[in-house]
């Protein structure tokens, strides 16, 4: 409700209380005093205004008390003096006393006059009172009351759900405290419609400007209903399947509670509720309710069957819904065991049995909802509770071979299969020849196929006391002392019934390091230079270097001959062919790459010399001054001595000549 409101002015007649009289004029005079019923002096103020005093007098001596506070200063207007002071009126100013004096300077004669402050005051409480917090369709007494104002409120409503209620107030005075008491009260059965309703006290007081209100929102508890509560889930299943059961509680204020029972015995699944709060807004307000759920899931197992799922919600003033679910039946697979061998190792499960030994297994139905048959995979056999496989002389390559026992019914398949651990070996890759050049890296691998697997190990054939273990044989820039024959073992640990026993084999392989012949090169006997004469016997000489494969060896001589072979046999000495150096190549193949050495050595023929021949220029005339070069080859050893004669004369060489001697050996 909405109010005009202005300001009223109080216009009062005041009668003046003095202590002595000497002369109206000299009476200090309290402006705007008003006279109650009850004869007394009154200044009228409105609570939470100003409020100003003013005391007039033709004495200048002037003071006006209030409060323990004195004000005297004055001032002079048309022939009079006046005071005065201003407050902002508070609720404890009401009733106080103002005292205005005034003194005769001239014969000391004090006058006072005296008046109480009176208030228009606000209420000290505007109280909506009444039970907000309900049950549903319980019946609740509102009241709307104001309290302490003086005079009494223009207006006293009580709103419910923003409607006025349509009821005059009812006002009490008070006596005591001189205030006024107003209160409008409705009575009502509230249902859930009510929920989040604000309700409103509202007061107004038009000459102070002054409203106020309280207010609150009933919170209307409600629920849960029969036809809102559910409870979801299979009744049946298969075993191992985890079926979901949900209860929901529908919509309640508050929030209910879900209890869940397995037959008589409570449950506390792991997961909280899921709360969902839920809100309306309306016009002026906001009404607020809840929903909940809560799952709790259960691995079926086949002793369910017939188990009483309860759920049971718990809501407020002791309401409770309760939603049950019975298991009919739980469907479960096969269940199968194998059976009839004694081998099994008991970390993997494989079925450990020898090369050559007889395989027989039965497998069995042990139970099944519903019933239904059982295989066992080729070439086992089938039946409706047991199947068998029977596998005679087992070979090696049955190891790691899978064989499966297999049923199945509505609820599932079930298969349990088996893995053979053959045991056999271990056998060994036939020998092998390897080649690397030297200072080449090789790695020569033993390949061993053996169950269990075996440990593996080189060791080169007549030095036993190097050993390399591993089936990879390693050899890093390799030389020649580790060519020749190596042995790879390999020895496995076989399991059976009686214990472990362990199972050796060997096999020789090749490592040919290949090398050229290097500065390995000698000569047997060792020589650099030989000296013999002619028609006498040469000594065999023989030319020998450290190759891998075997050198190839050549003899080249200066006169051009050439010998093949590693041993050199010249026979009776020759000035013609064997004088100068003799030259050995060593020359062999590694790998396509051809490797030559060379060793010497200088073969002296003691011989008479013997002119070859005597050559001159080519031209036979010469013009003077030219140059004349006649050439004599001469062959001996030791060196010969050459004398040239020039028309049966010895040539004694003057400085017109140029002479120059060569002597040739070959």
């Amino acid at each position: 409700m909405t109010f005009g409101l202005h300001d009223a002015l109080c216009f009062v007649i005041f009668i003046l209380t003095v202590r002595k009289l000497q002369g109206q004029s000299q009476v200090p005079v309290i402006e705007g005093v008003v006279i109650s019923q009850d004869g007394r002096q009154e200044v009228h103020g409105y609570e939470g205004r100003s409020v100003t005093v003013t005391c007039t007098s033709e004495l200048d001596k002037l003071t006006l008390m209030y409060n323990n506070t004195y004000y005297n200063e004055t001032t002079l207007n048309n022939g009079s003096y006046s005071v005065n002071f201003t407050i902002m009126a508070v609720r404890g100013d009401d009733g106080q006393n103002i005292t205005c004096q005034s003194v005769n300077s001239t014969d000391g004669e004090e006058y006072e006059s005296w008046a109480v402050i009176y208030l228009s005051l606000k209420p000290t409480d505007v109280r909506l009172e009444g039970v907000f917090t309900v049950e549903e369709n319980d019946t609740v007494t509102f009241t709307c009351r104001s309290i302490g104002s003086r005079p009494a409120p223009d207006g006293t409503m009580l709103y419910i759900n923003n409607a006025v209620v349509n009821k005059s107030s009812t006002v009490v005075y008070d006596n005591t405290t001189d205030t006024y008491t107003a209160s409008v009260t409705e009575t009502r059965m509230i249902g859930r419609g009510y929920n989040g309703v604000p309700v409103f006290c509202y007061m107004a007081m038009i000459n102070l400007s002054h409203t106020s209100f309280d207010n609150k929102r009933l919170d209307v508890h409600y629920g849960p209903d029969v036809n809102q509560v559910y409870l979801t889930g299979s009744t049946s299943g298969d075993e191992g399947y985890t079926e979901t059961y949900k209860c929901s509680t529908g919509n309640t204020n508050p929030n209910a509670t879900i209890l869940w029972f397995n037959g008589s015995v409570e449950f506390f699944p792991p997961n909280p509720p899921d709360v969902v709060e839920y809100k309306s807004t309306q016009a002026f307000y906001t009404r607020k309710w809840f929903s909940s759920s809560q799952e709790w899931k259960i691995k079926f197992n086949r002793y369910h069957k017939g188990t009483v799922i309860k759920c049971v919600v718990l809501g407020t003033n002791n309401r409770s819904v309760t939603v049950t679910k019975t298991i009919s039946d739980i469907y479960y697979k096969p269940e199968l065991e194998i059976t009839g061998h004694q081998l099994i190792d008991n970390v993997t499960g494989h079925y450990i049995i020898n090369e050559g030994e007889t395989l027989n297994l039965t497998c069995r139905l042990l139970g099944a909802n519903p019933m239904t048959t059982v295989t066992f995979s080729s070439p086992g056999t089938s039946g409706t509770t047991t199947a068998s496989l029977i596998i005679p002389d087992i070979k090696y390559h049955h190891d790691r071979d899978y064989f499966t026992c297999s049923s199945s019914n509505s609820a599932g398949y079930t298969g349990i299969t088996i893995r053979l651990d053959v045991q056999y070996g271990p056998h060994i890759s036939y020998g092998s020849s390897y080649y690397l050049e030297e200072g080449g890296n090789i790695t020569v691998e033993c390949r061993v196929e053996s169950n269990p697997p075996a440990t593996v190990w080189w060791e080169k054939e007549g030095d036993n006391s190097t050993r390399y273990n591993g089936n990879m044989l390693d050899l890093t820039s390799a030389n020649r002392d580790q060519g020749g024959s190596y042995i790879c073992f390999a020895a496995s640990d076989r399991k059976y019934e009686s214990g472990i026993t362990e199972v050796l084999s060997n096999r020789t392989f090749v490592v040919d390091v290949q090398y050229g012949p290097g500065s390995s090169i000698r000569l047997s006997p060792n020589i650099t230079s030989i000296e013999l004469d002619t028609g006498t016997q040469v000594p065999v000489i023989k030319c020998i270097a450290d190759c891998n494969p075997e050198c190839q060896y050549t003899w080249y001589f200066t006169s051009g001959m050439i010998k093949t072979g590693s041993e050199l046999n010249l026979g009776k000495a020759s000035s013609y062919w064997h004088i100068g150096e003799v030259k050995c190549k060593a020359q062999n193949n590694v790998f396509r790459m051809e490797y030559t050495t060379y060793i010497n050595f200088t073969m002296y023929i003691r011989h008479p010399p013997s002119i070859d021949k005597v050559d001159i220029n080519s031209i036979n005339w010469y013009s003077e001054g030219s140059e004349i070069r006649v050439t004599c080859d001469v062959k001996s050893y030791p060196q010969a001595n050459i004398t040239w004669y020039r028309n049966n004369m010895e040539v004694i060489t003057p400085d017109s000549y140029y002479t120059n001697e060569t002597t040739t050996c070959q």
